[in-house]
């Protein structure tokens, strides 16, 4: 999938039209791109597989209610032979374009950050309604 694919699947999906658009280098089994409009930015995320996004759509829904910073779904669907999935931007950058250049003590915060996440999470049943394959 190329960016005027994206353009076409978000413009047609969202009724807002692209001002900017990038592709990410992450996501080995989908095509992901962060769409910027007058209103705001996205996330793009789109697949060849069917139901691709079941899954984390199920996820995000259960990590919603930890108030922890997640992206929020926005819209999911089919178009042409792609599932796709646009959600709200999270401004920030990969830790690891980042980690090099931070001192030890921002470090320690990140760790801390995390551990308090994980104590966030870790009263979720997962796998209540049905088994989910994480695949981060």
């Amino acid at each position: 999938m190329d960016c005027k694919e994206a353009i076409i699947i978000f413009e047609n999906t969202a009724k807002m039209d692209v001002v900017q658009i990038e592709r990410c280098g992450v996501g080995t089994g989908n095509y992901v791109f962060i769409i910027t409009t007058t209103v705001d930015k996205f996330i793009l995320r789109c697949s060849e597989e069917k139901d691709a996004y079941k899954d984390t759509i199920l996820l995000l829904n259960k990590l919603s209610v930890c108030d922890i910073p997640i992206p929020v779904v926005l819209m999911e669907g089919i178009y042409g032979n792609y599932s796709y999935l646009i959600l709200s931007y999270i401004d920030g950058d990969d830790i690891g374009n980042v980690y090099c250049k931070l001192t030890d003590s921002e470090k320690k915060q990140i760790a801390r950050e995390v551990v308090a996440i994980q104590q966030k999470v870790s009263g979720i049943d997962l796998r209540a309604d049905k088994e989910i394959i994480l695949s981060y």
